[in-house]
């Protein structure tokens, strides 16, 4: 059972103490990472083994709590170098969604 079954069910106040943002903008960087990955599988490549929504979810865990890559590696049975690629992905994705000011 992923981590995703593990925090979908809780309420509004405790998903947000776990994750660190509410249900709904968790859905809306769900969304945005989606498209991000159609648009990167036209060019090719293989797939990953974490979906959008789980790649979220570990980068989300990792800003809030700051733990190690190994230790996330462990959590979601993937290598650490897979670790730091799908935060480094996650973070430039939404980093290129912001509208600026």
């Amino acid at each position: 059972m992923g981590k995703w079954h593990r925090v979908k069910h809780l309420n509004a106040k405790k998903f947000f103490q776990i994750v660190g943002v509410s249900k709904e903008t968790f859905e809306e960087i769900v969304c945005i990472l989606t498209q991000a990955k159609k648009e990167q599988k036209k060019r090719g490549g293989s797939t990953n083994r974490l979906t959008p929504r789980e790649s979220a979810l570990l980068c989300l865990e990792y800003l809030r709590e700051y733990r190690t890559y190994e230790h996330l590696a462990v959590d979601y049975q993937i290598s650490v170098a897979t670790c730091h690629r799908v935060c480094r992905w996650v973070e430039d994705t939404l980093i290129c969604c912001v509208p600026p000011k």
